[in-house]
């Protein structure tokens, strides 16, 4: 057994933290895009699907798959029992380690499937739009980057 040091212990509390911010980043956040269900930061396109003139069609087509059998799932009740379990996990404990390293690779595995599904969904968006919207939207998501990049630039800068 690897001995417990407290690199260990903060590499291990760090590593899950980031696993559950992530999986939490993704499904949560901004209220609900029209309806849908489906909070607009989880695909970063729903926001700008409103500007791209679909037709009536493409809106029931996307209707459609946000409303797909994966819109059913519910990870957020197991993130927070996830985290739950790792902030109750006392380092004293002698399968502190384990436990933990187990709590991480869980989280990972949460985030993993999470993006996996995203993935699918925004695919299968993207295959409802024509080429000029496909452009717009790409050229939208540009944008939406940049201004990230630049509103993270000015806070490196300020820290």
């Amino acid at each position: 057994m690897r001995k417990l040091t407290l690199r260990t212990m903060r590499m291990a509390g760090l590593t899950m933290l980031l696993a559950v911010s992530l999986v939490s980043t993704v499904t949560a956040g901004a209220p609900h895009h029209k309806g849908h269900g489906w909070a607009g930061p989880i695909f970063g396109i729903m926001h700008h699907l409103d500007h791209l003139e679909l037709s009536d069609h493409q809106m029931g087509e996307i209707e459609s798959i946000l409303k797909g059998p994966h819109s059913e799932r519910q990870p957020r009740k197991g993130k927070r029992a996830l985290l739950q379990s790792f902030l109750t996990t006392s380092p004293n404990d002698a399968d502190y380690d384990a436990v933990t390293a187990e709590q991480a690779k869980q989280a990972g595995r949460m985030a993993e499937e999470k993006m996996l599904l995203v993935a699918d969904v925004r695919r299968q968006i993207y295959a409802v739009l024509n080429d000029d919207q496909e452009r717009a939207l790409e050229k939208a998501m540009s944008r939406k980057m940049e201004r990230m990049r630049a509103r993270h630039a000015r806070h490196q800068t300020a820290q």
